[in-house]
Formats: C-alpha cells, structure tokens, sequence
C-alpha cells in the first residue's frame, strides 16, 4: 500500500507541473531486490443512490407520456462487493511512460495526460439493479410490479 500511495503521489506531482521525483532515503534501511509486491484494491461504485434516481426519474417520465396519471418509481442499485485485486500499470488510463534518468538513477520521470487523457484507475463491477414500479391508470385502476437487472458498472480502484 505504502509503494501505491507513492507512486500515486508521484503521479500527482506530475499532473502539478512536476516532471522528476527524487528519491528519499528511507533512514538506513536496505531492501532486497525481487521481493516487491503488486499493490492491492477494492474496485467501488461511486454513486448507487445517483445511479437510482436516474432510473426512477427517467422511468417515470416514460410512464407519463404513455398516459398514466401517476407513476411511482422506485430503483435501488447494490453493487457486489469485489475481492481485493492486484493492480498493475494496465488498470491505469492516461498513464504514458515511467522511465528512470539515465545517469541519475533517483529521479524517475512519469509522463502522463498525453492529449489531455486524466489518469484513471478504472475497474468494472457487477451491479442488481432492482425497480419497483406503481401506476395508476386514468380509471384510477392501481398496478404494481418488480423487474430485477443485472448490469456491470464502471467504478475505481480504492
């Protein structure tokens, strides 16, 4: 998590203005080469509340124009929970190339938003969408019915 954070604050330096980091010391210690491990995350969904509200609101309005004269529309969107997974360089967009200095091995260059691109650590996540709609008709006949769905949602690595 330690070795991410750095190379996230790394990248946001680059993203400032800056275009080098230079390396600390890390007060004595000595590391052993080959031992390093990928980073882990948790791919999450920002919004379900959004995303639902959306739905209802867009549904809703369908009803309208088909001529009921209420429409009750509920969507409430869950999110699987992802297992931790191992992040790599392929799970970040707009990340060009990091390259060590030649002839000053402490600076690593990270050129990054080639053609505006934002750097995104993106992942996708399976979702159930599940609605409930109420209509009334203009008898003032009440309907009522449930529909589930199943989609894959775009989220982040956190």
């Amino acid at each position: 998590m330690r070795r991410f954070l750095a190379v996230l604050i790394v990248v946001v330096a680059a993203i400032a203005g800056g275009v080098g980091a230079e390396a600390q010391s890390n007060g004595g210690s000595t590391s052993t080469v080959g031992t390093t491990k990928s980073p882990k995350g948790r791919c999450q969904f920002p919004s379900s509340r959004a995303l639902g509200l959306i739905i209802s609101q867009e549904a809703k309005s369908l009803y309208l124009k088909q001529g009921y004269t209420q429409a009750l529309v509920t969507a409430r969107v869950a999110v699987k929970k992802p297992l931790m997974t191992a992040l790599s360089r392929g799970n970040v967009a707009g990340l060009g190339a990091i390259s060590i200095t030649p002839g000053s091995p402490l600076l690593v260059k990270i050129a990054a938003n080639a053609g505006g691109t934002p750097i995104e650590l993106g992942c996708n996540a399976e979702a159930e969408i599940t609605t409930v709609v109420t209509l009334t008709d203009a008898f003032g006949v009440r309907t009522t019915g449930r529909s589930v769905s199943k989609v894959i949602v775009q989220g982040a690595f956190n």
